[in-house]
């Protein structure tokens, strides 16, 4: 990775889920690493502190159970990014399972420029 990226990476907790088959508890607890790109950490310090702290919120309880938030998340047309809908605010950033990098933070108009 580059010198731009892990500025801020938290891991984020894991959520239990468990069923009981058997006398045998199954449980999938999902980690996932949440790294902010430079730009989106000066772009997050320029937003309000309520909206800054809801969009940390959800950001963590994607990472923690995607499930939750699936249908505020959408695959962005032309590139390899999702977007992640926080009120008025749009959180662009990509995922491969173990890593999720948010790229941009900002107000919906002017976050796909």
């Amino acid at each position: 990775m580059g010198r731009l990226w892990l500025h801020v990476a938290r891991l984020s907790r894991g959520r239990f889920r468990g069923t009981l088959d058997f006398n045998v508890a199954y449980c999938y607890i999902y980690f996932v690493k949440v790294i902010y790109t430079s730009t989106a950490l000066k772009q997050l310090s320029g937003i309000a502190r309520k909206p800054a702290q809801l969009i940390l919120a959800k950001v963590d309880q994607y990472a923690t159970d995607p499930a939750s938030l699936a249908n505020q998340v959408k695959k962005l047309k032309g590139a390899n990014t999702l977007r992640l809908r926080v009120g008025s605010y749009r959180v662009i950033f990509t995922e491969d399972g173990v890593v999720l990098m948010v790229l941009k933070v900002g107000y919906r108009s002017g976050i796909y420029n």
